[in-house]
């Protein structure tokens, strides 16, 4: 190996190291906005891929994935679901 390869892998290791040993980044994430019942496809299709998204951000387990979007229904959008009979 030449020397400036040498010279090229010690950086590169050193540059690793680093990395690897700095402090981890932990984005915050926003929360998704609350559902108001609004019919319009348009609305209805942005607010799932919003949660969709936060909840593959946050890692949440894919089968907590509807009660945790059922916390963020409000006025008609939660009409089902606070008043089961």
């Amino acid at each position: 190996m030449s020397e400036k390869n040498k010279v090229i892998m010690q950086a590169s290791t050193k540059l690793l190291e680093k990395q690897s040993s700095g402090p981890t980044f932990h984005a915050h994430i926003r929360e998704p906005d609350t559902y108001h019942g609004d019919r319009g496809l348009d609305a209805a299709t942005g607010w799932i891929r919003s949660v969709e998204r936060y909840l593959e951000m946050a890692d949440l387990s894919s089968h907590k994935w509807s009660n945790y979007a059922a916390t963020l229904l409000r006025n008609e959008a939660a009409f089902g679901r606070d008043n089961k009979n």
